[in-house]
């Protein structure tokens, strides 16, 4: 029979038992409690990114419609402003062509009425130029609205003041090829010439020649 001291023992084994027991269950509940609460926290993370990345998608596309909506507008106004120059050009040839005629009459005999008609036509189609051009103008200015700044070949890469019809501003073409305000082209003139600011070739002029440079009336219209 075992004595008392050792019943006691028993007893106190049991009850560390008994007590480790229940520290492992409460370890096992908590870090059950753990595992599921980081895993809801990751599901939750996981939706929300999803959520942001369908949202940021969503805005993507839109700004991709809105983009290539504009490419289109802008083609259609590209169009119309060539088809405008064309049109245009043509009625230069005719107006040339009616001056021509016009001086042939004049030394005719009695070609008066004839000259008085062919004055009116002219009238007409000089009138329609000035139209033609000043839809041009709007055609240019809708475009630059919708796209924001001023086309960079409207510039002089010099001074980046926009060409125009005023003197100064007006885009003459250099011999190279390269087009510059004439306000530019007479402050880089030298005694000997003047360089191109682009190549470096070279040009023997005088500042009283820079006048009869051809004017680029293409970037003028465009």
């Amino acid at each position: 029979m075992a004595s008392p001291s050792t019943y006691l023992c028993l007893m106190e084994v049991e009850m560390l038992r008994g007590r480790i027991l229940e520290l492992e269950m409460q370890v096992n509940e908590h870090n059950r409690r753990e595992t599921e609460d980081k895993a809801r926290h990751f599901e939750e993370a996981e939706r929300r990114e999803k959520e942001m990345e369908t949202r940021y998608r969503e805005k993507i596309d839109k700004l991709e419609e809105k983009l290539e909506a504009k490419k289109l507008k802008n083609k259609h106004l590209v169009d119309n402003c060539v088809t405008l120059m064309v049109e245009n050009d043509a009625l230069k040839r005719e107006n040339t062509k009616t001056t021509v005629e016009m001086k042939k009459i004049e030394i005719t005999e009695n070609g008066e009425a004839a000259r008085k008609h062919l004055e009116e036509e002219q009238k007409k189609t000089l009138e329609y130029r000035k139209k033609m051009l000043h839809a041009q103008m709007k055609l240019r200015e809708k475009q630059e609205d919708v796209e924001g700044d001023v086309k960079p070949w409207r510039l002089c890469n010099i001074c980046l003041e926009e060409f125009s019809h005023v003197p100064e501003h007006t885009p003459k073409v250099l011999h190279c090829g390269h087009t510059l305000c004439f306000s530019c082209c007479n402050r880089i003139c030298m005694a000997y010439g003047i360089a191109c600011p682009f190549c470096q070739k070279l040009f023997i002029m005088d500042k009283e020649e820079l006048v009869n440079l051809p004017t680029n009336f293409i970037v003028l219209h465009m």
